[in-house]
């Protein structure tokens, strides 16, 4: 069946159903009448916005008796959730520590080694021991002292890696 319920072709659909045996619609139901809203205000997330001053109803002082309003938590009184602290914070003192642990370590091994080649073993094998350590104090330690001699490690390497470009760009590769 097209157009119309009723058969005739029509566009819209009339108000009683027309098929044998339909009953007719309910009729619409009556709403109470809606508050007197200040022009485009409405209710909004479960609160109604205070209507402008001399607006009908209000009482003076400009406070719509029993409605609260949420505050939006841009400026916040109190901090909503706990505050948790951290059991073991990194500071910058102890990871300049580590750090200078660290570089003492490193320029050890780099002392101890006679050619490019011994340097630059020996600075993979001292960054690795270097590394182990961080480990080692990052899970029984203190984490700013680890960050620090994996830091120093890590720069340490570094120079390894240039030496050992800068020897491979010669036709030169010092690692076999």
């Amino acid at each position: 069946m097209t157009g119309r319920f009723d058969g005739t072709g029509g566009g819209a659909a009339p108000r009683e159903w027309t098929a044998p045996g339909a009953r007719p619609y309910p009729p619409t139901p009556s709403y109470p009448p809606t508050p007197p809203y200040p022009p485009s205000h409405g209710p909004v997330h479960g609160w109604q916005p205070r209507p402008p001053a001399g607006w009908p109803g209000q009482p003076p002082g400009g406070a719509v008796p029993g409605v609260t309003r949420t505050p939006s938590g841009l400026f916040p009184s109190k901090p909503p959730r706990p505050t948790w602290r951290e059991p073991h914070p990194v500071r910058p003192s102890m990871v300049l520590a580590g750090a200078g642990a660290g570089t003492v370590w490193m320029l050890l091994f780099g002392l101890l080694a006679g050619t490019a080649r011994g340097y630059c073993w020996l600075t993979i094998a001292g960054a690795l021991t270097a590394w182990l350590a961080a480990l080692g104090l990052v899970r029984f330690g203190d984490r700013g002292v680890a960050a620090g001699v994996a830091l120093a490690a890590g720069v340490g390497l570094a120079v390894a890696g240039v030496v050992v470009t800068v020897s491979w760009a010669y036709g030169n590769w010092l690692l076999w």
